[in-house]
């Protein structure tokens, strides 16, 4: 009974540890030279990609302004390859992109490139200033940054996922 015991706990602690790993800190200088960051999408941030995607109306009770830069949308594949699990994220468009937001519910296919970057106010931060608007705790988020007008899906059909990673991760590719 004891040697079970001992086990059991043993085994419990092997399991706590594996899955109770602090978070790895990466420095800066390592992100787009040995590290690199694989978006919501499966591809490295920073790699041009087409998507199918459909734009997803605002949450019950929050009006959007139709010009607004930033919108939700529900990406159903990438590079002709369909998501196993369809990943809702926002879009923005390229600056300099001719881009006008499709309506509601609409299928389109758009050029663009998963971006990231750190969201939110750290811990602690008011202790120093008062707070200026609700910014949510400090994460790192990702959007998809469009490049191109939309284009039409008519005809467009999505292979199975690929069960081989969508990319070699390509450092390059991040940081810019």
């Amino acid at each position: 009974m004891k040697t079970a015991l001992i086990v059991m706990l043993a085994a419990l602690a092997a399991v706590a540890v594996f899955f109770l790993k602090p978070a790895r800190e990466i420095p800066a200088s390592a992100i787009g030279t040995t590290q690199v960051v694989r978006g919501l999408l499966g591809r490295p941030i920073g790699t041009i990609v087409t998507v199918e995607c459909r734009r997803l109306p605002p949450p019950q009770g929050e009006m959007k302004d139709p010009s607004a830069w930033e919108h939700e949308m529900e990406v159903l594949g990438v590079d002709g390859h369909r998501l196993a699990q369809p990943v809702t994220m926002k879009w923005r468009y390229y600056l300099e992109a001719d881009v006008q937001w499709p309506k509601n519910g609409a299928t389109i296919a758009i050029v663009g490139y998963e971006d990231g970057g750190f969201v939110g106010t750290p811990d602690g931060a008011y202790k120093f200033a008062p707070p200026v608007q609700e910014s949510g705790t400090f994460h790192f988020k990702t959007w998809f940054v469009v490049l191109t007008p939309e284009q039409p899906t008519v005809g467009l059909q999505l292979l199975p996922p690929s069960d081989s990673p969508p990319t070699k991760p390509d450092p390059t590719a991040v940081g810019r």
